[in-house]
């Protein structure tokens, strides 16, 4: 899904962690950054990552699932 472009995928690791391994065509937004960065609007979102602001159709991860979790939560609370 990720390679045709039907999902987005971010990576809500720390960059530092990073080292550890990640997938490839994620795109890194740490934890700590996403509620600001879901709040940006698409065109600040774009500049500032590089890619468009992802829809409903997005998939966060991290290695044990507990900081996706908390991901899940903010993105839901912002609707």
């Amino acid at each position: 899904m990720v390679s045709t472009g039907n999902i987005q995928l971010f990576d809500v690791h720390e960059p530092d962690e990073l080292e550890a391994g990640f997938i490839p065509g994620a795109t890194n937004i740490p934890l700590g950054d996403l509620e600001q960065a879901l709040m940006l609007n698409p065109d600040q979102f774009r500049e500032h990552y590089g890619i468009p602001k992802p829809g409903l159709d997005f998939v966060l991860y991290c290695r044990r699932g507990i900081r996706s979790l908390t991901a899940l939560k903010i993105a839901r609370d912002l609707g």
